[in-house]
């Protein structure tokens, strides 16, 4: 007999998705969420790979944001001014380069972050005068009920139990606060299309979830929904086009990840923006049926539904 799966409960089963060496998922026929099998030990590389990332780009990012951060951060600002009120307690788990919290602080938000990167929390911490927590989300020392809010933003996917991120995120809001919560949606038309080129399929994203199963994950925490969408950014096609041509040129899919992302140049800068403005309607209809690669949902904790912790 089929094990159930950890978020639909259900036992038709699971399809083993073997993507490279090295990377396996297996995908539940029923919520279609994946899961990576064989997971070696991925959390220093995976820290290393943000420092590397983030660190030497900080002080730049918030002098002059690339119109593909922007996109992000459109959308984030937008559905984050929806949502709070004015002075909430916001903390941000996995902040990046300190893109939203420099908005939220800026905004006159009480902010604070929690980061696994001790070299990147004192490297944010010198840049915004905010508090940032180094380690790990789910055993920090948040005070109960202290928070409006929290954001995680493409963290979830990389932690080993998505669960207890959600838990440590109920604990840490009073009644009534908001999780932000963004990561790879995998019922998008870039996980489907281009199959085993997927931009999602990544040794460090231990999971790629559907709507239905990070819906389900929450609503076991005690969460509620406020609501779910897909946006679409100029970026995800170009990530499938970016692997392809480094899977035809032979070239490590792990060693090279970024690679044609450094690079810049007017004429280059010219060509990426005509292809964010034409796509612009094809991304809007992608994102309008549920396809779009980012899976974005905002949960409340409400009283009514809260479990025992």
């Amino acid at each position: 007999m089929n094990s159930p799966c950890e978020f639909c409960n259900e036992t038709i089963g699971h399809r083993v998705v073997p993507i490279r060496d090295g990377l396996t998922y297996q995908f539940c026929l029923n919520c279609g969420h994946f899961e990576q099998l064989n997971k070696e030990s991925v959390r220093s590389r995976f820290q290393e790979e943000q420092e590397k990332y983030f660190f030497s780009s900080i002080q730049e990012s918030f002098a002059e944001q690339s119109m593909f951060d922007e996109e992000r951060l459109q959308v984030r600002r937008r559905t984050l001014a929806r949502n709070l009120k004015s002075r909430s307690s916001i903390a941000e788990v996995g902040p990046g380069n300190g893109s939203i919290l420099k908005w939220l602080r800026d905004e006159g938000h009480s902010v604070s972050a929690i980061e696994h990167s001790p070299v990147l929390a004192r490297q944010l911490e010198n840049e915004l005068g905010v508090p940032v927590i180094a380690g790990e989300f789910e055993s920090a020392a948040i005070p109960k009920e202290s928070l409006d809010a929290v954001c995680s933003f493409h963290v979830v996917e990389h932690v080993p139990d998505p669960f207890s991120h959600l838990e440590a995120a109920y604990k840490s809001l009073r009644e009534g606060g908001f999780l932000f919560i963004a990561t790879p949606n995998a019922n998008s038309w870039q996980h489907f299309i281009p199959g085993l080129l997927s931009p999602n399929f990544d040794s460090a994203h231990l999971r790629i979830f559907t709507r239905k199963s990070l819906e389900a994950c929450a609503k076991k925490v005690g969460f509620s929904i406020v609501r779910a969408f897909t946006p679409e950014y100029t970026t995800a096609w170009l990530r499938v086009a970016s692997k392809l041509l480094r899977r035809l040129k032979g070239e490590n899919e792990e060693t090279t990840a970024g690679k044609y992302a450094g690079s810049s140049s007017h004429l280059r800068n010219l060509i990426l923006r005509a292809i964010a403005i034409g796509t612009i309607p094809l991304r809007t209809f992608q994102a309008g049926t549920g396809g779009g690669n980012e899976l974005f949902i905002v949960l409340r904790k409400d009283a009514e539904i809260a479990p025992p912790l």
